[in-house]
């Protein structure tokens, strides 16, 4: 009896090294690198709702939970990590700062996960992209090469971590990431299929389906602004 219970066991391990690997060779892959090849209609923006409480948030009160507050602009896209994307971006302007920002570049850490799957209608590779869960940015927009943003940013690294250029996340909060130089009002809002395509949600400031929230939001991100000014 023994005998066999070593057999099972070595065919366990077998078996977990094989999946190891795989998975090993699934996380060096790189998606992103695949991407901008694709038709559009294979690359799909998955986006989530907020409860109206992080919608409702006071302007001060957003304001507060951010440690740095700047105006920045990506030069080129961020460097998809699997459950990642890690974009540098130039600072235009300083609005608030714990201390911990220095030079004129950081780089902003989003939490948007990258799928890719196979149809099975046709076969072919489908791309997903999805702010992965958390309070506050599910409808949130990723970062797009060329616009200038105001974010809203907290500290990425564990305390007494430091990386050559200051790296940051955005606090969870649908107003974390703005676009100032905008014009679109709660009127003139078109509310975006679900999904939407990626090169279509990249017109988006913000991804909503609410007409109360999309109100809300358009008139607390004309106060925010205010403030900052």
């Amino acid at each position: 009896m023994k005998k066999y219970n070593w057999v099972f066991l070595c065919l366990f391990l077998y078996l977990v090294c094989i999946g190891a690997g795989i998975t090993t060779r699934n996380s060096y892959t790189d998606i992103w690198a695949e991407v901008p090849a694709q038709p559009q209609d294979r690359i799909k923006y998955v986006f989530r709702e907020d409860k109206d409480a992080y919608f409702t948030a006071s302007p001060q009160s957003i304001l507060d939970q951010a440690a740095v507050i700047v105006s920045a602009t990506a030069n080129s896209e961020g460097e998809n990590k699997g459950k990642t994307f890690l974009t540098k971006m130039t600072v235009n302007k300083i609005h608030k700062n714990d201390g911990s920002f220095t030079g004129t570049t950081l780089v902003v850490c989003e939490p948007i996960r990258l799928n890719k799957i196979t149809s099975q209608k046709d076969g072919k590779p489908l791309y997903t992209m999805e702010m992965l869960q958390g309070n506050g940015h599910r409808a949130r927009t990723k970062i797009t090469p060329g616009k200038n943003y105001i974010l809203l940013l907290r500290e990425f690294l564990p305390k007494g971590y430091r990386t050559e250029i200051p790296t940051y996340t955005m606090i969870e909060s649908p107003y974390a990431k703005l676009s100032p130089d905008s014009t679109t009002t709660a009127e003139q809002y078109a509310k975006p299929t679900w999904p939407i395509d990626y090169e279509q949600s990249k017109e988006y400031e913000i991804l909503l389906q609410d007409k109360n929230q999309t109100n809300t939001f358009f008139d607390t991100k004309k106060k925010v602004l205010s403030l900052l000014q």
